[in-house]
């Protein structure tokens, strides 16, 4: 190797030797990267294995709560539910007899009226001046028949004495009958005009109240144009509309539970009062009304309004000591739905077995009753069936069972 001086009089180095010594430095760093991938592949793998450790020490998971309840014995009734309309019992339209100027209205618009009340009234003054007339015609004639009864009598005595003859008697008998029947006829024209003084004045012709008033002051009425109607709210009508395989579970006298809508909570106790015998020709309905009663209140006010419509319950059947379940654990399922047929309800019920899982089962269901309904099929007695928790569970599955008496004892202490 030759030996070089640098200018400042120090050794100076060969290309060879520049060329190892970063060969040197480049196998230094290749060995430190090495030593770092093999720390990290260390630390890697450890943490694999402690989490492969951990998760195979995790617990199984919880077996879930479920609240059950017991088919036990119980008394059900089938109710048929209809729709129904109220109206009143009575109901008439006021009706003029004259055709003339209403001279008073002493009526308004909702205003309760008493039986015989004056409602309205019509000048009368034309019909009194001819009753006038017709009294002083009556008055002439009492005065004509008079005088005839005396010439009559004179003749009489006349004829027996042979001084006039039996001809002018008659002529005098004919004279007076005629009077007589022209009174009898003024008489009649009187009493009628008597009448028609009477009828202008329109008075109620029951109890009740004023709808739909159409006569103002002033107007000119006539016969038969109402003046208003006369509502009787008093009693009110609820009119069912049943199909015919249910009309024949009804009977006269038979008690009706009406409810509606504005008064939610209170139910009115009404009577069947007629069945009609015969069936609807557009919809095969038979028309069922009751009566129910509709008192004012200590404000004076009527609970049920004409016009309402309600909700109507006849209970048709009872029957006791039948299988019942909660009715909160028959489920509905689509499956069953599609098997079941017209008149039919099935449903689905988890059953809690010895062993602590769960049975599913098929239902046949009856009539419900409040937060119970009948068991026809599918259920024995006391069997406890899933009430609530049952969302997710399958055939088969592990639950802990919690009687609903407990679960509602828990609950009640908690609130008190």
């Amino acid at each position: 190797m030759e030996a070089r001086i640098d200018d400042d009089g120090g050794p100076k180095m060969t290309n060879r030797e520049a060329k190892n010594i970063i060969s040197v430095s480049t196998l230094l760093s290749l060995a430190l990267m090495l030593v770092s991938l093999a720390l990290v592949a260390s630390q890697t793998g450890c943490s694999s294995e402690s989490q492969a450790t951990a998760s195979t020490t995790e617990p199984a998971a919880a077996v879930p709560s479920v609240e059950v309840g017991r088919v036990e014995p119980g008394d059900v009734e089938r109710t048929l539910v209809a729709l129904a309309e109220l109206s009143p019992k009575s109901r008439i339209t006021v009706l003029p007899t004259l055709a003339e100027r209403v001279s008073e209205v002493n009526f308004e618009e909702g205003q309760e009226v008493a039986q015989g009340e004056v409602l309205v009234r019509m000048r009368r003054g034309s019909l009194k001046s001819s009753r006038a007339q017709l009294d002083a015609q009556i008055e002439s004639l009492d005065a004509q028949l008079a005088q005839q009864e005396r010439e009559l009598t004179r003749a009489k005595k006349l004829r027996d004495g042979q001084v006039m003859t039996s001809q002018s008697v008659e002529q005098l008998e004919s004279t007076l009958a005629a009077t007589k029947a022209s009174k009898n006829a003024l008489k009649a024209s009187r009493n009628q005009l008597s009448l028609s003084l009477d009828d202008s004045v329109v008075k109620a012709p029951m109890k009740g109240v004023i709808v739909n008033k159409s006569v103002q002051l002033g107007d000119l009425i006539s016969p038969q144009v109402p003046l208003a109607q006369l509502l009787d709210l008093d009693t009110l009508e609820a009119t069912l509309q049943l199909g015919e395989r249910d009309a024949v579970l009804v009977a006269v006298g038979q008690t009706v539970s009406v409810s509606v809508d504005a008064l939610p909570g209170q139910h009115f106790e009404a009577k069947v009062t007629r069945i009609a015998p015969y069936a609807s020709a557009a919809n095969r309905t038979v028309s069922v009304v009751a009566e129910l009663p509709n008192p004012k209140s200590v404000e004076g006010v009527r609970a049920l309004k004409p016009g309402l419509f309600a909700r109507a319950e006849l209970v048709v059947e009872r029957r006791e000591h039948v299988l019942t379940a909660p009715s909160r654990g028959l489920l509905l399922d689509d499956a069953l739905l599609s098997e079941q047929h017209a008149g039919e309800r099935l449903r689905k019920a988890f059953v809690v077995v010895a062993d602590g899982t769960v049975e599913q089962r098929r239902v046949r269901v009856g009539e419900s009753q409040g937060e119970r309904s009948e068991v026809l099929e599918g259920l024995a007695l006391g069997e406890a069936l899933v009430v609530r928790g049952s969302r997710g569970l399958a055939d088969g599955d592990a639950v802990n069972a919690v009687n609903l008496a407990d679960s509602d004892a828990r609950q009640l202490a908690v609130v008190q």
